[in-house]
């Protein structure tokens, strides 16, 4: 994502979304447009968490890879081998 060219654009966005609706559009900014919405783009939490899991899992080194344990919510280091 490239915000300098959100917040070149987001004023003629704006106005775009002010014609259509025919009201002051609810987005105040461009941040408003993505991060402060992305929310509303989440309708299964557990799917959402499991993915978050798994992206830690998958982009920590192998050498500190753990066992997660489902009961704490932590990871714990394994010896290596």
């Amino acid at each position: 994502m490239n915000y300098n060219r959100d917040v070149e654009t987001f004023p003629v966005l704006r106005r775009i979304i002010e014609k259509i609706t025919r009201e002051h559009s609810f987005y105040k900014s461009p941040t408003d447009m993505g991060v402060n919405r992305a929310k509303f783009g989440i309708i299964d939490d557990d799917a959402v968490r499991e993915a978050a899991l798994q992206e830690i899992i998958r982009r920590r080194p192998a050498k500190v890879r753990g066992e997660f344990n489902e009961r704490s919510g932590f990871f714990y280091q394994t010896p290596l081998r």
